[in-house]
């Protein structure tokens, strides 16, 4: 689906903190790069094309179904997930970085 450099500059996504979101930075500067090669009139799947995003849960992350639905229509395929990090909250405020696969390879270990 063809998009303007404006039509992807108004794009808005659900923002959600207790379900699975993709981190709002890192989507966003996705979407400058996607607004850019649509002004430049530069394929826009190529440059979604193996999009990876960092996985947000219990912080503000934007909805995975819509931005997954997005960069479909701009002809690439789903996100990937690159971590997904925990804000942790308590006596010390801090975030937790989980890596995807860690769990198995320490699993596996055994």
């Amino acid at each position: 689906m063809a998009m303007s450099g404006d039509e992807v500059r108004n794009v808005r996504f659900t923002r959600v903190t207790f379900g699975r979101g993709y981190d709002m930075h890192e989507v966003d500067e996705l979407l400058d790069d996607v607004a850019a090669a649509a002004d430049a009139r530069r394929s826009l799947a190529a440059v979604v094309r193996g999009a990876r995003f960092t996985q947000t849960r219990f912080r503000q992350g934007y909805s995975v179904r819509e931005v997954d639905d997005l960069l479909v229509r701009l002809g690439g395929a789903p996100a990937s997930v690159v971590a997904s990090s925990v804000a942790v909250t308590g006596g010390h405020a801090g975030v937790v970085q989980e890596r995807r696969g860690v769990l198995a390879r320490l699993l596996r270990r055994r």
